[in-house]
């Protein structure tokens, strides 16, 4: 089936040769970057490779995805796989090959950072608050919404993974920011959906800093697992 990759940028000039020289881009049908309207060179360096750049209306790493979501079923429904990636240098491309080939089989694939041969850039650390958090909200999201042949999603936050374009219709995402990803896994566990994760290694930033608000995508995570908990409280009642 054919597989396109959204590249989520915004202001990561920096690291967008070097993150792409990771990824087999053979694979892809279609690869679209779409963008939070940088003000650094970005689409320039975009064009440059000849990747399509379309530009956010409304901001948000959801509305990001949601968006390119939105461009491959209308323009592209001969595609039938999607694979997020961000070129800030966190996320390896050379996963990738795993999550396409892993798609024939599954409906969601996720790189995890917190799986035993993974590496989480903050295992050098002894206070490691992100990390802790992702745990946190891991194992929340798996208690309440837990059924006897559920498989735990070791890390339901992480923005590296593929899905179908069948799935993604299916669980109707309507998040706007960063708990995305966090909604994502949540509905896999309430669909019953074939979800896999795969371990990968997470590097360092390879310039400027995290755009990710912390206590802002705490309050959208309780938000979007107090709602899908009582999505699913609502659907084994009727």
């Amino acid at each position: 089936m054919s597989t396109a990759l959204i590249i989520l940028n915004k202001n990561e000039a920096a690291g967008i040769r070097k993150s792409l020289e990771t990824v087999n881009l053979q694979k892809f049908a279609k690869i679209i970057a779409i963008d939070g309207n940088s003000v650094d060179n970005s689409v320039e360096i975009f064009n440059s490779l000849g990747i399509e750049v379309v530009f956010q209306k409304y901001p948000g790493r959801g509305s990001a995805i949601r968006l390119g979501l939105e461009i491959i079923n209308k323009s592209y429904p001969q595609i039938r796989n999607v694979v997020l990636f961000s070129c800030d240098g966190n996320e390896d491309g050379k996963a990738i090959d795993s999550i396409v080939d892993l798609l024939v089989a599954n409906d969601l694939v996720i790189a995890s950072r917190m799986l035993k041969q993974s590496w989480n850039k903050e295992d050098f650390n002894k206070f490691k608050p992100r990390k802790w958090v992702n745990n946190v909200f891991s194992i929340f999201g798996f208690v309440l919404l837990y059924s006897r042949d559920l498989v735990y999603i070791s890390d339901p936050l992480n923005g590296l993974r593929g899905f179908t374009t069948d799935f993604a219709a299916k669980i109707d995402l309507y998040s706007s920011g960063y708990a995305i990803e966090y909604e994502m896994s949540l509905k896999a566990y309430l669909t019953k959906s074939r979800y896999i994760e795969i371990p990968t290694i997470e590097g360092q930033r390879i310039a400027g800093k995290s755009k990710v608000p912390p206590f802002k995508t705490i309050l959208q995570l309780v938000k979007i697992l107090i709602q899908v908990f009582f999505l699913r409280f609502k659907k084994s009642r009727l």
